[in-house]
C-alpha cells in the first residue's frame, strides 16, 4: 500500500501557490458547469495518482457515470472544490489566454512531478475518471 498522505502537504502547498496565479485577471469560475461536462468542452480531465487520492481523502468514492460529466458535479456547480486536481484548478471556459494557462500548467506540473520525486510516489497520470473507476490501483502501484 502506498502512503500517498504523506504528500498531502506539498500537494496543499502547490495547490495554495496556484490559486492567486489561476484567478488572476479576467480568469475566474463563472459557476456555469461547463468545465465538467468534459465532451462538451472538448477536453479530458488529467490527474496524478496522488491526486486522486488526496481528491477521495476529501470527497470520498462517488460511483463514476458512464458519460463524461463528473460525478461531483451538481447542477452547474462543483461540489469537491476543495480536494479538486491541477486539471481544473488550471483550466477556465474562458478568461486565460492559451498561452497564459499553458505556462502556469507547465509549471505546477513541474511542481508536481517533484512533490511524486520528492516523495518517491508513481508517477501515474491519465484520464481523472479513469483514476476514480480503478480505486484498486491506488493501492498497488
Amino acid at each position: 500500500m502506498i502512503a500517498w498522505e504523506a504528500a498531502f502537504p506539498d500537494l496543499e502547498r502547490l495547490y495554495r501557490w496556484l490559486q492567486p496565479r489561476s484567478e488572476a485577471g479576467s480568469a475566474a469560475c463563472r459557476a456555469c458547469g461547463r468545465c465538467c461536462r468534459f465532451s462538451e468542452m472538448d477536453h479530458i480531465l488529467y490527474a496524478t495518482a496522488l491526486e486522486v487520492a488526496f481528491f477521495m481523502s476529501h470527497h470520498g468514492m462517488r460511483p463514476v457515470p458512464r458519460t463524461d460529466v463528473c460525478p461531483w458535479q451538481e447542477g452547474n456547480h462543483c461540489t469537491a472544490r476543495e480536494g479538486r486536481p491541477l486539471g481544473c484548478r488550471v483550466y477556465f471556459c474562458a478568461g486565460m489566454t492559451p498561452a497564459d494557462e499553458e505556462a502556469l500548467s507547465t509549471e505546477s506540473h513541474a511542481e508536481l512531478r517533484a512533490i511524486h520525486d520528492r516523495h518517491a510516489l508513481p508517477w501515474h497520470y491519465a484520464p481523472f475518471l479513469q483514476l476514480l473507476a480503478a480505486p484498486d490501483m491506488m493501492r498497488t502501484r
